[in-house]
């Protein structure tokens, strides 16, 4: 069976744990839980276990203002 449109591959997002977000961005895994808590990065629900996705962590750190030296 097909997938619906115009044929191109479905570009699937990845998705990571709260740990490997913390570790990627140098943070503490409880700072990641306290960001998505406040709503400055979107995860996702999937029963208990909680996922982020790359454009969500895109979009946050582009929202972070950029320091000039």
């Amino acid at each position: 069976m097909a997938w619906p449109g115009n044929g191109d591959a479905m570009r699937l997002e990845t998705y990571y744990k709260p740990v490997q977000v913390a570790y990627m961005l140098d943070l503490s895994t409880k700072t990641i839980y306290r960001l998505v808590k406040r709503g400055d990065l979107q995860a996702v629900r999937f029963g208990r276990l909680l996922r982020i996705g790359q454009r969500a962590i895109d979009e946050m750190l582009a929202a972070i203002p950029q320091v000039r030296k």
